[in-house]
């Protein structure tokens, strides 16, 4: 971090005595955003997600997935690291997607791992902090008595969390409980809170997980979504839909959905 912070450093210096078309050590220093394709700032292997983290977001998810009176205990799903792209790839509707929803969240990125973390030292594991937005079907909610949630089909397909677009170090003077998080589609809000209305705080989560797995170097906690402004429902996100989502100084994303539900089989080579 130290190394890339100098090195930022000089190469701003060089920019005012640079002219038209600066660079630094032989690269160009300043390129065309609208010709770049900006990736994800990490790839990790894993991101760990909490859901009814904030206040408000709790009764929502209680129509569907009521639990007892009183209980407390965080619920956590994983998505794979297929689900992972950019803050401005298109996020496509495959087959089987019925009811594709958007939440912003605030993301809180690993940098040391370890095991059985203290809430009192769980802030020095912490190496940055970016915005991921936990896309879903919510199809895969239980429709009756009895029924299981089926997390893996809902929330753990290709391109179900878009990352990004800006990393901010842990190190940075900034409280991440002071943050506003936001999402708008084609224009309307859906979603405004703030960072500060977490049930769990950042270090509580980090302290829970790693007492049931060991933390690792690079993993993504999504650390839970801002309940919606009731203009969510019934109309989910449709092909065209632009979905746009920022969390304080972390930058905005904006993706359209696309439909490749025609393109079928693919074989990777």
């Amino acid at each position: 971090m130290d190394v890339a912070r100098v090195f930022t450093e000089q190469a701003l210096r060089a920019l005012p005595k640079a002219g038209r078309k600066p660079t630094f050590d032989g690269a160009p220093l300043l390129y065309d955003l609208n010709a770049l394709r900006i990736l994800p700032p990490i790839r990790p292997k894993r991101v760990l997600c909490l859901a009814r983290n904030y206040e408000g977001h709790r009764p929502e998810m209680a129509l569907r997935l009521p639990l007892p009176e009183g209980n407390e205990h965080p619920l956590v799903f994983m998505k794979p690291n297929s689900a992972i792209q950019g803050a401005y790839d298109p996020v496509a509707l495959s087959d089987g997607v019925v009811e594709l929803d958007a939440e912003v969240e605030l993301a809180v990125i690993i940098g040391v791992g370890g095991k059985a973390i203290p809430a009192s030292r769980a802030m020095d594991h912490v190496a940055g902090y970016t915005v991921i937005n936990d896309l879903g079907d919510g199809s895969g909610w239980p429709t009756g008595a009895g029924k299981q949630v089926d997390w893996f089909r809902m929330k753990g397909q290709d391109g179900f969390a878009p990352l990004g677009p800006w990393l901010l170090l842990g190190d940075a003077q900034q409280d991440p409980y002071d943050w506003r998080l936001r999402l708008w589609v084609n224009g309307r809000v859906r979603q405004d809170g703030e960072t500060k209305s977490m049930k769990l705080r950042i270090n509580e989560q980090i302290a829970y997980l790693s007492q049931v797995v060991t933390l690792q170097t690079g993993d993504v906690i999504a650390t839970g979504s801002p309940p919606d402004l009731g203009t969510r429902r019934p109309r989910w996100l449709k092909e065209g839909d632009l979905v746009e989502a920022e969390v304080g100084p972390l930058g905005k994303q904006h993706f359209r959905i696309v439909d490749e539900r025609r393109r079928g089989y693919r074989r990777l080579s």
